[in-house]
This record gives structure tokens, C-alpha cells and sequence, in this order.
């Protein structure tokens, strides 16, 4: 027992004294180094100092009492415990003064109870306490003590003080854990980057169980493999995955084990698709309908949609995709070279795809141009030729170009139906004749019609001088020549 100061018959007590359940008075030793105190608190720390606080009197100091050489509060003092205990784990102690002194208190030898150390479990948030005796198949010395692996199984879990009792006099404190698994990690989200990779990200849970979270788990169950992470941490990313879709379930662990599950949902990798087009006709006529079709392919189901376009403007928009194609059919293409691409929005097994160009080639749509006249093919020079020209196909109008053994020899521009006509002036014949001339009609065309050239009108022409007229040919047609 220590005895600090207090009041006496004279007065204020202004020593301080040990008293040993023997009946030894110690001698007494000058607490208060300026005057005496009375009324003051006196309050036995955890590691066996004592504070001495509080009085009545002027000038009253705070002390602390760290007589240690008295021999009556040199506890134990513990330097290191297992930090966090669960069933099946043995409590170690480290540090000093665990051996208790034989001759202290009323015990004369070792198997007295007083000469052996108990150790003091306390609740830290309830106070229930418990003691705990030393392993027996261990033992103890002055500098460690041991707890068996099984003398705290089903202990409930929660902050816990420790401390050891020798000889009756508690040692300094320190705080450990008896701690369980873990919470379920929180708020599980999917994500893909690499195209054979996903990254499931998540929160800490909302308990520890007491223990450090030292790591994180994600099992793919197909794969039968688990994947993790050094806490801290918030993601696990998984390379090198096939297409498909997977099952998985993150864990957290700590040094007592694993957490519950808690499910990270579908795990999909979505494939790549290999996307071509392909045109129904090319080269195709300005005005006719081409269909452009978009082929995909993939190890996985297809759906979700494409869209197509011409010279990087849109020509198509969200087709669905149906039997793994998609088509677009336009008319509106105009003449020239023209540059088709498809690309496949994705959807959720498979990734999006864009197809390499193609050059679709819109020609001017063909025309046919024929060549005829209401006269004879066999006539005498000098007189005017009439022909007619009509141009099938075309569109927009154009001019006709008519030439006498390809000479150009008069002009025209086609009516609404596709007609032109032109009266030759220059069917000469040289002496002696006759002369056979080739007389062809050409179209020139226009932005959508192709040119086009009929086939040539053969055409004896007589020299003057060498015929004689009669009056009982047949009748001449109007506008025509004489033959």
C-alpha cells in the first residue's frame, strides 16, 4: 500500500510511505518539495505510476509518484502483445516483470498463488473482464507469457486491455483485438478497357472485424481462380480473358480470414467483331438503287445496330443488326467516286467495329442513240439530206452532234422526247461517181446521261452529171431529195 501525504494530528502530511502487508513501515521519503499538501487525489495509472493531483493549499503542484525502487509499483510492463486474436490463435505477451518476487506478499515459495502472474482481459466497451491464466505447456519468465491457442475460443469479439498481475500488483496496459472476419466489400462496379480485360472496382467495407484489411479477393467462378489486390486498394483489373460472360464474387481479408461474398454480377468481355461491306452493284448507274450490306462477325451473339454513310456523311442511321448483317439502300448517289464505310455501335457482348472503306464507282446512266431518215439512202449531190436522231435513257436533255464521214457537218439540242433533227447540206460526189458517205448522230450527254454514237447511215450520193432524170420514177417524198 502506498500512503501519500494526507492530514495528521500536526497538520498537513508532506511524506510519502510504503506499507507491506508483512507489517514493514518503509521510511518515509519527502513528497512535496516546497510545502505540505493535503487534500490532494492520488490515482494509480495503468502503468503502475501514480498521480498525485489537486489540494487545498496555495502553490498545490501535479506530480507524479515514479518510485519504482520502492518495489511496490514496478509492474509489469508490456511491450508487445498478438495484435488481433481469434479462435485457434495463442496470446503472446513481451516485455518485463512478469516474474513475480518469491518472498512477496504472504507467499513463501513458487506454487503460492501469489507468486504466479495473471493476465487481466478487459472489454474495452462494455468493461467485462476476464483473467487468464498462463500455458501451462509454456510457461513464463520475467520477460514473456503465453496463452494457450484454445483458452480464448468463442470469446465474443471487440477491443480488449490487457494486463498482468504479479504478486497482486497490476502492470502498465495495452490494447489488442479479438477480431473476426471482415464485412463484404461495398458497391461492386463493372468496367472493361483492354479488349480481353475488365477492372471490378469497389468500396472498403463498412467493418474491418476489428483486424486490418490486408487484401482483396475477386473470384471468376468459370475460371476456378481467384484474382486480388494489396489493401489498399479500390479495383482489380484481370487480363487476358476470352470473350464470354462470367460470374464473379469479391472478398475482403484479414488476418482472420475471408469476408462474406458479396456478388460483382455479370462479368462480360465483349469480343471484337470483324465488320465488311459489300455493294449489290459496282460500278452502279446514277439513279438506280444500290444496297450496301454490312457483314459482321463474332464469337458472340449479335445484336445492337450500324450505321452507314457516304463520303463521311450519314446515309443510314441505327439499322438493326439481323443474322449478324445489316443493309442500307439508297438511290441518291450521285456520279462519281464515292466512299462507303459501316460501323457497328456494339452492344453488351460485343465491342464496336468500323469497316474498311469501299469505293463505290456511280457512272452516268447509259443512253442509245439512233440514226434515220424518211429518204432514200441513194441520191444526187447538192441537194439538202434530212435525218432525225432519238437518244433513249437519257435525262435532262443534251445535244446531238451529226457527222458525214465524221466530219461534223450541223447540230442540234433534243426536244422533251428525245428527238433531233438536221438537214445535211454537203453530200457532194466527185467525177466520176458515186460517192457512199457514213453519216452517224452523236449525244454528248449530260451529268447523268452517258454519250452515245449511232450506228453510221450508208449513203450513195451520185455525181450530177452522170444522171438523167425521168419523169416515171416513183414519187419523191416530201423534203426529200430526187434520187
Amino acid at each position: 500500500m502506498l500512503i501519500a501525504g494526507g492530514v495528521g494530528t500536526s497538520g498537513n502530511v508532506a511524506t510519502i510511505e510504503r506499507y507491506d502487508p508483512i507489517g514493514r513501515i518503509s521510511e518515509a521519503t519527502v513528497l512535496w518539495p516546497t510545502a505540505s499538501q493535503g487534500r490532494h487525489v492520488a490515482v494509480l495509472l495503468n502503468d503502475g505510476r501514480v498521480l498525485l493531483t489537486g489540494s487545498l493549499q496555495p502553490g498545490s503542484q501535479t506530480l507524479r509518484y515514479d518510485g519504482y525502487d520502492y518495489g511496490v509499483f514496478g509492474p509489469a510492463a508490456i511491450t508487445a502483445v498478438t495484435p488481433h486474436l481469434h479462435d485457434g490463435v495463442a496470446l503472446n505477451l513481451a516485455g518485463s516483470g512478469f516474474a513475480p518476487t518469491l518472498d512477496a506478499g504472504l507467499g513463501r515459495n513458487r506454487n503460492s498463488p501469489s507468486n504466479v502472474p495473471v493476465l487481466q482481459l478487459m472489454r474495452v466497451d462494455n468493461g467485462l473482464t476476464r483473467y487468464v491464466p498462463v500455458d501451462p505447456a509454456v510457461g513464463f519468465s520475467d520477460t514473456g507469457y503465453a496463452v494457450a491457442a484454445t483458452a480464448l475460443d468463442g470469446s465474443a469479439n471487440g477491443p480488449l486491455r490487457a494486463r498482468v498481475f504479479v504478486n497482486g500488483r497490476v502492470g502498465s496496459a495495452v490494447w489488442t483485438t479479438r477480431a473476426t472476419v471482415p464485412g463484404a466489400p461495398e458497391s461492386p462496379a463493372v468496367s472493361s478497357g483492354a479488349p480481353d480485360s475488365v477492372t471490378v472496382s469497389f468500396a472498403a467495407p463498412g467493418y474491418s472485424g476489428g483486424a486490418p484489411i490486408t487484401s482483396y479477393e475477386l473470384e471468376i467462378v468459370q475460371l476456378d481462380s481467384l484474382f486480388g489486390c494489396t489493401a489498399p486498394c479500390s479495383a482489380i483489373t484481370v487480363g487476358g480473358l476470352s470473350p464470354g460472360v462470367y460470374t464473379g464474387y469479391l472478398y475482403a481479408h484479414n488476418a482472420v480470414g475471408l469476408s462474406p461474398a458479396t456478388a460483382a454480377g455479370s462479368i462480360v468481355v465483349r469480343a471484337t467483331p470483324s465488320l465488311t461491306v459489300q455493294s449489290s452493284a459496282n460500278p452502279s448507274q446514277v439513279n438506280d438503287a444500290v444496297t450496301v450490306t454490312a457483314q459482321l462477325s463474332s464469337t458472340m451473339p449479335l445484336g445492337g445496330t450500324v450505321d452507314f454513310s457516304a463520303d463521311g456523311q450519314p446515309l443510314c442511321s441505327a439499322v438493326p443488326v439481323v443474322n449478324a448483317a445489316a443493309s442500307c439502300t439508297t438511290a441518291d448517289l450521285t456520279v462519281g467516286l464515292h466512299t462507303l464505310t459501316a460501323a457497328y455501335a456494339g452492344d453488351g457482348l460485343n465491342r464496336p467495329a468500323t469497316s474498311a472503306e469501299l469505293t463505290q464507282t456511280v457512272l452516268r446512266r447509259a443512253t442509245t442513240t439512233n440514226l434515220s431518215t424518211a429518204c432514200a439512202v441513194r441520191i444526187v449531190e447538192g441537194q439538202p439530206y434530212p435525218v432525225s436522231a432519238q437518244v433513249s435513257g437519257q435525262d435532262d436533255g443534251g445535244g446531238v452532234a451529226f457527222t458525214v464521214d465524221d466530219v461534223e457537218t450541223c447540230s442540234s439540242t433534243l426536244d422533251a422526247a428525245g428527238h433531233a433533227n438536221c438537214s445535211l447540206s454537203n453530200l457532194n460526189s466527185p467525177t466520176p461517181g458515186p460517192r457512199v458517205v457514213a453519216i452517224k448522230a452523236l449525244f454528248s450527254g449530260n451529268a447523268t446521261s452517258a454519250p452515245s454514237e449511232s450506228a453510221p447511215l450508208q449513203v450513195t450520193v451520185l455525181d450530177s452529171a452522170d444522171v438523167i432524170f425521168r419523169s416515171d420514177l416513183d414519187p419523191v417524198v416530201a423534203g426529200c431529195p430526187v434520187p
